[in-house]
């Protein structure tokens, strides 16, 4: 839940908002939004992913966390997640 958290109370916030500017969108509009929301998608799910780590390590063990966190072959993705996970658990 906490991973979703983030990305759910976004995409609510960001649509009250525009619903309130913009009553309708053209395509022109919501093709330029697209990689917008995909860039929005991947921070947000990051934000998601900090959070859960930040109180999850109270009861889940490490080596647990580990395995989902540390998995290499990934690219900067596998470092990110790396990065992440030491500044939870420490190293």
């Amino acid at each position: 839940m906490c991973c979703l958290l983030p990305l759910i109370v976004g995409f609510t916030a960001a649509g009250i908002a525009l619903d309130a500017h913009l009553p309708e969108i053209t395509v022109v509009q919501a093709l330029l939004g697209l990689p917008l929301m995909g860039v929005a998608i991947a921070l947000l799910l990051f934000a998601g992913a900090a959070l859960w780590l930040m109180f999850a390590r109270f009861w889940v063990p490490r080596d647990v966390a580990a395995g989902f966190f540390l998995v290499g072959g990934v690219g900067w993705l596998s470092a990110i997640s790396r990065w992440l996970f030491e500044g939870a658990y420490g190293r």
